[in-house]
């Protein structure tokens, strides 16, 4: 008690100073203090984390022993602490009833100043002070954290969190500088973080985007595909949503803007085309693009299910400025179906793409397609489609219209995708008259009334 009564008397007589980012040290009045045992340097930065607040003897005794704690824990941390008080001043350790505590300012360890630094950038809604406070706390970071603590307690529970922190530290710090820093000084400095934490697809962003940014681009591409092939050898995955959506859009710039081609691939119009009115006033009644642009036209085989939608498609195409595309998909064919990277290298030629500038992989074509026809009320009627995993890949977002044929109901597109559905039924009395009327000609026909076919007498 005398010893707590002392140190609570002489609060801050002891300047000490304690580096847990990079190289353990101690400064004690300013000096260098060397604590050679590994369970003082342990037991000291286990002290300094809670930075003036109780430090059970449990939690003492994982950070200084980890789960091999010796049978007397509180004559051992007796010892340690008082080799501890010899060292860095008598005042600095407390002694408590279930523990004890380092009689320091957080703000003289530098791991918490790091922290709470970091927390006021976050706070704070000035761009330019964000960036001066992110400059200030990352100008602290002196490398691996709890590097020579001597405590693997420690560093499980303190290493990942600190080492999180910086790199999204980092991250926001180039964001901000984008535009205040020359490109060539931030590739520089990316390409180091991504030497050190290769497998951080967030850096691996911002040193493609730097890269293409400064002219580049080329670079860029390679530094992606090397990304790539990373991924898939050491964790069998592709790059993220982000770094695919960039990917595509610098392939989208290399095709260059200057071929502008508007596809016209619908096939001939049916010849005579008879009934179908509620079908086709339905079809009428939806719009040429937008969330709600994809409709399913399902029915059994022979139904008129291609017929309809080319018919349509005709009678509607001076609507869609982009183009129309068409393609038959396979999916109840004799033949193998369309897989939907065919599909995809297909109507990327159709729209201009150079065959060297076709994406490797499914997810790339398609954001390469979605890039392309992205609000250019572009017409796509997608013919005999399987399923909606065939479909999906190739649906061009939003500003077009996707029209489907399918013997299947594909209430996938219309649960996920917002599709809809129109049934395409057998013809009634009427159309089927009609059709047959169509069909045969006119002096074929009988002239009994009701448009009925005439019987031999």
């Amino acid at each position: 008690m005398r010893a707590r009564r002392r140190a609570t008397a002489n609060l801050g007589a002891t300047t000490i100073d304690i580096r847990l980012l990079g190289p353990f040290q101690v400064l004690v009045g300013g000096s260098p203090v060397v604590l050679t045992s590994s369970r003082q340097r342990a037991l000291l930065a286990t002290l300094a984390l809670a930075a003036g607040r109780l430090v059970s003897i449990d939690a003492l005794a994982r950070g200084v022993w980890g789960e091999t704690p010796p049978a007397h824990i509180r004559g051992s941390l007796q010892t340690y602490v008082m080799r501890l008080r010899r060292l860095c001043g008598e005042d600095t350790v407390v002694t408590e009833p279930d523990g004890y505590r380092l009689v320091v300012d957080p703000s003289r360890v530098d791991a918490l100043r790091f922290l709470r630094a970091l927390d006021q950038a976050a706070a704070t809604t000035d761009p330019a002070q964000r960036r001066a406070l992110l400059t200030a706390a990352l100008a602290t970071w002196g490398g691996a954290p709890l590097e020579g603590v001597g405590s693997p307690a420690l560093a499980a529970e303190w290493g990942p969190l600190l080492t999180e922190r910086h790199l999204f530290a980092v991250e926001q710090r180039i964001d901000l500088d984008t535009g205040l820093v020359p490109d060539a000084r931030l590739v520089a400095e990316l390409t180091d973080l991504v030497a050190q934490h290769p497998l951080r697809e967030s850096l691996w962003e911002r040193l493609v985007r730097a890269l293409a940014r400064s002219g580049r681009r080329a670079e860029a591409l390679a530094r992606y595909a090397g990304l790539r092939a990373l991924l898939a050898d050491e964790l069998g995955v592709e790059p993220g949503e982000d770094l695919r959506r960039l990917h595509a859009e610098l392939l989208a710039a290399d095709a260059g803007p200057a071929v502008h081609t508007v596809p016209r691939q619908l096939p001939f119009d049916v010849a005579g085309f008879t009934g179908r009115g509620a079908e086709i006033a339905e079809l009428d009644r939806l719009p040429p693009g937008g969330a709600s642009g994809i409709v399913v036209i399902e029915g059994t085989a022979g139904v008129g299910k291609t017929s309809l939608a080319v018919h349509w498609s005709h009678r509607v195409r001076d609507r869609f400025p982009g183009g129309q595309l068409f393609l038959d998909l396979r999916g109840h064919s004799a033949g193998t179906p369309v897989t939907p990277d065919a599909a995809l290298a297909g109507f990327l030629r159709a729209l201009g793409v150079a065959p060297e500038s076709v994406p490797s992989t499914v997810e790339e074509r398609s954001a390469l397609l979605r890039s392309r026809l992205d609000g250019s009320r572009t017409l796509m009627l997608l013919d005999n489609a399987r399923d909606a995993d065939q479909v999906r890949p190739l649906l061009p977002g939003s500003g077009n219209l996707v029209v489907v044929t399918s013997r299947n109901q594909l209430r996938g597109l219309v649960a996920r995708d917002g599709a809809r559905r129109i049934a395409l039924r057998s013809f009634d009395d009427g159309d089927a008259a009609a059709l047959l009327a169509g069909s045969v000609g006119p002096r074929r026909r009988g002239a009994r009334p009701g448009g009925g076919a005439a019987r031999r007498p």
